[in-house]
């Protein structure tokens, strides 16, 4: 506490009147771009690792960033972050809606252990709140996360807007991440479909046809990658990439090919500059990749800019 006390004794002294020339500045004319959900774990620290400032955004805190879906909400009885929602995109007409959440969540290793009978019984929710706001705002995520029975490399499905319209998501395929965080990151993309299921964001964004819903198609469809697909993909991304696999291959070809001739030449000394023509090859190809890239990202793109 003494700490927190001494903070904010430096700030008056040493940021304040910065500060206070910053929040002038946006007073009158504040232009957040987002609303943005995230867990209230003292480590998240949003503005930072945003790089946002006084007026970038809303900014709402709860435990597992939870947004409730719109069935919760009635007249009488709502939570914040659905009325967060209604001040940032229908009051101040911002388009965007961004839900972070993150790894070792202290709420979501809770959640996963909400889902023994004992944990989440009745008798638990009414002296935990805690456990209370995740059984009831949370216990979708964990019966997706459950659905996929471990089996972590098969897509998952969310709804977005309509029925009709979805999006699909994988859940660490890799499996890099413990069990707890592969259910904060279904829970994070969980979240999104609960803010999709709000009317005021349909009422403030686009008109919905309800005549034409009833015939219009999923929009998403699913196909897996093939190997082939896969190497075309990579080739238009990073050619020069490509450029010099195909220069390491041709290189330690036509080395083994010039092998049978290399004379009283020594087999170390040979397989040395075979390696050092084989490695500049790639370094070549990489280096003009790298310039390219460059060229094409800050010298071509600032001309036409300007043109």
């Amino acid at each position: 506490m003494e700490r927190i006390l001494r903070g904010i004794m430096r700030y008056r002294v040493l940021d304040r009147a910065t500060m206070v020339k910053q929040f002038e500045q946006v007073q009158d004319h504040p232009v957040p771009k987002a609303v943005f959900y995230t867990c209230m774990d003292s480590r998240m620290i949003p503005t930072r690792f945003t790089e946002t400032s006084v007026g970038d955004m809303f900014v709402v805190r709860n435990a597992g960033n939870v947004v409730p879906h719109s069935q919760y909400f009635s007249d009488e009885m709502t939570s914040c972050e659905p009325a967060a929602m209604e001040l940032g995109c229908v009051i101040n007409d911002v388009r965007h809606i961004i839900v972070c959440g993150h790894s070792d969540c202290k709420a979501m290793n809770l959640l996963y252990k909400l889902k023994s009978p004992q944990e989440s019984n009745i008798e638990q929710r009414r002296i935990s709140p805690l456990k209370s706001w995740l059984c009831n705002h949370a216990k979708t995520s964990l019966d997706k996360f459950l659905a996929m029975n471990g089996d972590f490399k098969k897509p998952m499905i969310f709804t977005a807007e309509t029925e009709q319209r979805k999006f699909v998501a994988y859940i660490d395929p890799e499996d890099k991440f413990c069990i707890e965080d592969k259910l904060s990151q279904v829970n994070t993309l969980q979240q999104l479909q609960n803010v999709a299921s709000y009317g005021m964001l349909k009422k403030q964004k686009y008109y919905v046809d309800k005549n034409s819903m009833a015939n219009s198609r999923q929009i998403f469809e699913y196909s897996e990658e093939s190997q082939a697909e896969k190497l075309a993909r990579k080739s238009k991304d990073s050619p020069f990439m490509i450029i010099g696999l195909v220069g390491l291959v041709g290189a330690v070809g036509f080395g083994a090919y010039k092998f049978k001739t290399k004379g009283k030449m020594s087999t170390s000394v040979f397989l040395m500059q075979l390696r050092v023509a084989a490695q500049g090859t790639v370094v070549s190809a990489l280096t003009l990749g790298l310039i390219y890239t460059l060229a094409t990202e800050h010298i071509f793109k600032d001309k036409g800019k300007k043109e």
